[in-house]
């Protein structure tokens, strides 16, 4: 399952409110092109898996949204969402 942060802030690739993913498991990546602050090729540019999922002050983990308007949001806003769909 492809996990999915949101960039805090600007950092040396990526504008802050970034959306970033590991889908295609070839690392870290912007969902959309519009996200990079490097020219030219980005192939060659990344963060590593590790310093993105353990640098909360820089990435915030976010999760898919097929419930509400917004297409990502954070694990708290998840759960919520679900309990509100799903409550007994």
């Amino acid at each position: 399952m492809a996990k999915f942060y949101r960039c805090v802030k600007d950092n040396p690739l990526w504008v802050g409110g970034a959306i970033i993913s590991d889908e295609g498991g070839n690392g870290y990546k912007p969902i959309e092109d519009i996200w990079w602050l490097v020219d030219g090729t980005h192939e060659t540019e990344y963060l590593s898996r590790c310093y993105i999922e353990n640098s909360p002050d820089w990435f915030e983990r976010v999760y898919k949204s097929k419930l509400d308007k917004a297409a990502f949001v954070t694990k708290e806003a998840m759960v919520e969402s679900y309990n509100k769909c799903f409550k007994k």
